[in-house]
């Protein structure tokens, strides 16, 4: 029983520390797009206030989260070689990051961002959207959705054909709609507060191509899993490298 225990601890511990790899690495890019953001060109003083002020709120987050992953290291440690309290545990942080990766139906506070291009001539364009899923990630959305699409790590928002013919496709699916998109974000309603006024910039920019945005604050926000048909769900070619030391703990068990 102990051995098949470490087995399956060490397997989640595996499963774990990908999901949270790329976590990570979403979180870096998100920083990278928004310090390497030109899309409209501003250079002007109100412009890097707001810019110094995004990235004033992206450290404060990783510094959370820095002190969120050291508290979960020490309480790994202090379980020391109960192996059925490491494997409750490893099952509980399997729970957890499944949740951050965006594969389970998520609820909380939060905000909703309407963009109404319903009138003649509006248009939201791929760059609009990529801005703001990149800014709304760097300012410490837990989930977003768009057009109920959920975003995760993997996730690309492309434009396809051209004219009238022109498509949004998010995840491998058309997120296209006449009337413009609707944005779900979960987080702290404060943090998305100070977003949507510190954002003018974004904002001025679509209203300047006829579109109407709103945001709003509901008790309580809803965004479903990523659908297992997405590409962006797809793993089929991903194979799992262990580490030496897991190798070693299951040599040592046979």
């Amino acid at each position: 029983m102990k051995t098949n225990n470490k087995i399956v601890a060490n397997i989640l511990l595996i499963v774990i520390s990908v999901i949270l790899g790329v976590l990570i690495a979403w979180q870096m890019k998100n920083i990278n797009s928004l310090e390497g953001s030109t899309l409209f060109g501003n250079t002007n003083q109100a412009d890097l206030q707001e810019k110094i002020q995004q990235l004033n709120i992206v450290n404060a987050e990783l510094a959370q989260r820095n002190a969120e992953y050291k508290e979960s290291l020490q309480k790994f440690i202090e379980l020391g070689d109960d192996e059925n309290a490491q494997l409750k545990y490893y099952q509980e942080q399997l729970i957890r990051t499944k949740t951050y990766a965006g594969l389970t139906d998520v609820k909380g506070p939060g905000a909703i961002i309407t963009l109404d291009s319903s009138a003649k001539d509006a248009k939201v364009s791929v760059s609009s959207l990529l801005v703001i899923v990149n800014s709304l990630k760097a300012n410490g959305a837990y989930a977003i959705s768009i057009n109920g699409e959920r975003v995760v790590a993997l996730t690309e928002i492309s434009e396809t054909g051209s004219g009238e013919n022109t498509k949004v496709v998010m995840n491998g699916t058309n997120i296209t709609s006449p009337t413009g998109y609707e944005i779900s974000i979960i987080g702290e309603v404060k943090k998305l507060q100070d977003y949507y006024r510190f954002s003018s910039q974004i904002w001025n920019h679509l209203q300047s191509q006829g579109v109407v945005v709103n945001m709003e604050y509901p008790q309580e926000v809803k965004i479903p899993a990523l659908s297992e048909n997405s590409p962006a769900y797809r793993q089929n070619l991903l194979e799992v490298i262990p580490d030496e030391s897991t190798n070693n703990t299951e040599v040592e068990n046979k």
